[in-house]
């Protein structure tokens, strides 16, 4: 029995491993640094300096399920191996250096592409500063501005003199999203026979489905898929007092009722499964919900494993992201 369950879950790990391989490429978008008029007083008439008091007003807004969607466009577009189905998100985003902007921009960039929850955000910076202008002169104050897709960014560079429009690249670099396709069980002896790619309470607590149970070591590997149309939007929690041969039984050898776990696929949602975890409570300490596991990224969490059987509250959770209408 040890032999059979070594040569399932060697399998299995190498069979998770070969899925979670996925391409990226790095695509251009256009982007601009412009100039725009944010100060202007004419002293011509005037034979003395005055001095002027300015309230700056600088904007950096951001859609990223904008910047993303041009992003993903354009990747379908480069490159002619793009799997039908399939679905990108942006790793990284830079503009070329050698523009005066170009490292506040950088520095933006690499803020908002790593944040995967502010899809639309805008920050409004207002300061004031104080200008002398001389004897018959006038004072034009220019700000540098940058927009790409989704993007208008101020930076803080100021000039006299309007400049011309530049033109510039965003380099994008672009990763296939690995979505969650379904769920394998995996059945040990011990805790020895755990595969190194099952998924993992996210407290770092014991993730043996069947702990204090009795019967069997039960684990769950995931299987990953770059096509959205195959993965999961959720999973249901089945409890009955009958064997289902569709599904393997999570409570396997314990007694009791049949539990299973059905991966849901619903083609009409477009919230695709990207990660999993389970969450371990203790029985007085009521069930997981979002505020639980949102902490460590989640936004979604089943019913409870161990339900009518004592012991921890036990629950899959799960991170959805939404995709595109392929």
């Amino acid at each position: 029995m040890l032999f059979v369950n070594y040569l399932v879950y060697s399998f299995l790990c190498t069979a998770v491993a070969s899925a979670r391989m996925v391409a990226s490429t790095e695509v251009p978008l256009k982007g601009c640094f412009y100039w725009k008029l944010v100060f202007d007083y004419d002293n011509s008439d005037n034979a003395g300096t005055i001095t002027q008091t300015y309230r700056h007003r600088t904007i950096e807004r951001f859609s990223q399920s904008t910047f993303s969607e041009r992003a993903t466009e354009a990747t379908r577009k480069e490159s002619g191996s793009v799997k039908v189905g399939s679905e990108y998100r942006v790793v990284s985003a830079s503009v070329e250096y050698g523009f005066e902007g170009s490292w506040q921009v950088n520095d933006m960039l690499s803020t908002t592409t790593r944040s995967q929850t502010d899809l639309n955000r805008e920050i409004v910076s207002e300061f004031e500063r104080e200008y002398r202008i001389g004897p018959h002169s006038k004072l034009s104050l220019y700000q540098l501005y940058f927009d790409g897709p989704g993007i208008t960014y101020g930076c803080d560079v100021y000039r006299t003199t309007k400049e011309p429009r530049e033109e510039v690249m965003i380099h994008v670099r672009m990763k296939e999203i690995e979505f969650v396709s379904g769920i394998t069980v995996v059945y040990g002896n011990s805790q020895f026979e755990k595969p190194d790619d099952s998924v993992k309470e996210i407290h770092g607590g014991n993730a043996d489905i069947n702990a204090g149970y009795g019967g069997s070591y039960v684990y769950l590997v995931p299987t990953w898929t770059t096509t959205s149309e195959n993965a999961c939007t959720g999973f249901d929690v089945i409890i009955q007092p009958n064997s289902n041969p569709d599904y393997p039984d999570l409570a396997r050898g314990a007694g009791g009722d049949w539990r299973y776990l059905r991966p849901i696929k619903d083609r009409h949602n477009f919230n695709k499964v990207v990660e999993i975890g389970l969450i371990r409570k203790p029985r007085g300490a009521g069930p997981a919900g979002l505020g639980d596991v949102s902490v460590k990224g989640f936004n979604a969490v089943s019913g409870d494993l161990n339900k009518d059987r004592g012991g921890d509250w036990l629950h899959v959770a799960f991170k959805t992201v939404p995709t595109h209408d392929l």
